[in-house]
């Protein structure tokens, strides 16, 4: 049985291989990159498939071993980073498509490895950027990318966007997860409105409840023009939250559905009245529909 399983394997790989090489290069792009890289000791014919993909999708957490001593996972920890450099380098005339990396526990890099990481990426005109590395702070150039139409940010910092221009004329898609603005609202209105094409957004609550100054009734023509979906995460109807929910619904003249996940510990009685305030909302967009997690 285990010989059958075996041959199968192989048989696959090596009609696989009898492919034309970009088409190779192009399915070994959507595995995560270690196992991309990994191809490349299959075979001859697979060495250099690997440097040819243009998707580079690390999550080191999800390699962590539990049953590492503590020195096996700071050794993994350098390990990890020295393959970022690695994998960038032996791609880097290539256009991507997207540039992944999550290491909330399991990758060392200082804020001057990360920035370059990211400059390598947004040169080669990077579609998508998912970044998940504990207080991180992200390279200027991703801000002002005429090619970034996806962007998800956890954990990263960016109080230092008051000291930038943004600009992402082609965003559609953004995700903001536990992202710290240290109780500046600006910043997060200065990323939208940046983001005049925008049309998904979704927050948890570290990246709104802090929203305490927000202006609710503030009317922005461009801000939100394009926003047609809406999500915010473990909702617990604060006030910074129920000031971005209104300010969104206000803006986005073409919204048609705005959902909201509840926090688990927030009591069945004030579920309720979050839900009729929400729905009491009519918002510009007669059209929205309501959804509540």
């Amino acid at each position: 049985m285990m010989a059958s399983s075996h041959s199968q394997s192989q048989h696959t790989i090596d009609r696989i291989t009898k492919l034309p090489f970009f088409l190779m290069s192009r399915i070994v792009s959507f595995l995560p990159t270690k196992e991309a890289v990994a191809t490349s000791v299959l075979s001859k014919d697979w060495e250099h498939v690997w440097t040819n993909v243009n998707m580079i999708d690390f999550d080191f957490d999800n390699d962590k071993d539990t049953t590492q001593q503590q020195q096996e996972e700071e050794e993994a920890k350098w390990k990890n980073k020295d393959i970022v450099y690695s994998v960038l380098l032996c791609t880097q005339d290539l256009y991507l498509e997207r540039f992944r990396l999550h290491g909330t526990c399991s990758l060392d890099c200082s804020p001057l490895e990360l920035k370059l990481w990211v400059d390598c990426a947004i040169r080669r005109r990077v579609e998508e950027v998912d970044i998940a590395v504990p207080r991180s702070i992200l390279s200027r150039l991703l801000f002002t990318s005429d090619t970034l139409e996806i962007l998800k940010l956890h954990l990263v910092d960016l109080t230092f966007l008051a000291q930038l221009s943004v600009c992402l004329p082609q965003l559609r898609f953004l995700q903001l997860r536990n992202v710290d603005f240290h109780h500046h609202d600006c910043f997060l209105l200065k990323l939208l409105a940046a983001s005049p094409n925008l049309e998904q957004l979704l927050l948890d609550p570290t990246s709104s409840t802090t929203l305490t100054e927000l202006d609710a009734e503030r009317k922005d023509k461009q801000c939100l023009s394009h926003l047609r979906t809406f999500c915010i995460k473990d909702y617990a109807g604060v006030q910074g939250e129920e000031r971005l929910v209104k300010y969104v619904m206000k803006n986005a003249t073409v919204l048609e559905k705005v959902t909201i996940s509840f926090a688990d510990h927030l009591e069945s009685e004030k579920r309720d009245q979050v839900k009729q305030w929400l729905l009491a909302l009519t918002g510009s967009s007669e059209a929205c529909e309501i959804e509540f997690d």
